[in-house]
């Protein structure tokens, strides 16, 4: 399991453990990542490779509110 995803988790848990249920806008779409990845032209100039995965990552938005700074952290 992705630690971004077990982090996820553990804040959903420990809120339903105190019981608070957290209301999410958008579900976690995990499974968009590897297709994201793949998507990428990996033989491309670095510069290019990072544009492209940031960009990929943004339009696909397997996450709620978080795409602009994970698509920075996976480049």
């Amino acid at each position: 399991m992705p630690a971004v995803w077990r982090a996820y988790r553990g804040v959903l848990d420990e809120e339903q453990a105190a019981g608070n249920e957290l209301e999410l806008y958008k579900q976690m779409q995990l499974e968009k990542i590897p297709d994201i990845v793949e998507r990428v032209e990996w033989g491309q100039a670095v510069p290019a490779v990072g544009a492209d995965l940031l960009s990929t990552f943004i339009r696909a938005h397997p996450m709620p509110n978080t795409n602009h700074r994970t698509g920075i952290s996976l480049i």
